[in-house]
């Protein structure tokens, strides 16, 4: 096997225990039933933005691909920070609608994920000067958002979306 998809094989396999570990955390998270709506829920923010880069969805496991987006946020948002990471899953094969066509402003339905404050890092697919390291993401630009800088080297907040849900590594 080449180093090239040795590296490739072993991002894949890092990012998918990240998202099965981020995605366990939060299902062990306490719930609490709504009486009205009788489903179990985490205290929900809505928050409108734009889905501007993603990573994932190369390896299936379980049945479901595992993604990460980072949504820059519109400005007064109930969440005061300007980009946030989300992470779902999808069945294998599937890709999110955002992949092939400009992302329209979407309102997100989030939850925190528990004790998540993370650094962005990675690379970005179009790049060629950045090599990602070995077990690090490659986020790739949605259409249309190129001449966005996302914040490397910050810290982000993670959420889970309640319409994107996170299927559980079994």
């Amino acid at each position: 096997m080449s180093p090239v998809k040795r590296m490739k094989v072993i991002r894949a396999v890092v990012l998918v225990v990240c998202l099965a570990v981020a995605g366990s955390l939060a299902f062990s998270a306490p719930h609490h039933k709504s009486a009205a709506t009788k489903t179990t829920h985490h205290k929900i923010q809505v928050v409108a933005g734009h889905a501007v880069a993603y990573s994932g969805g190369q390896a299936c496991l379980n049945e479901s691909g595992y993604w990460s987006m980072i949504v820059r946020l519109e400005p007064d948002q109930v969440i005061a920070d300007k980009f946030v990471r989300i992470d779902f899953s999808l069945p294998c094969g599937k890709n999110p609608k955002w992949v092939m066509a400009a992302p329209a402003k979407e309102n997100f339905r989030l939850h925190k994920q528990v004790d998540c404050k993370v650094v962005l890092t990675g690379a970005m697919a179009t790049d060629s000067k950045s090599k990602a390291l070995p077990g690090m993401p490659v986020w790739t630009y949605t259409p249309g958002t190129e001449s966005i800088a996302l914040p490397f080297g910050q810290i982000v907040m993670s959420y889970m979306d309640e319409d994107l849900p996170m299927k559980p590594v079994l």
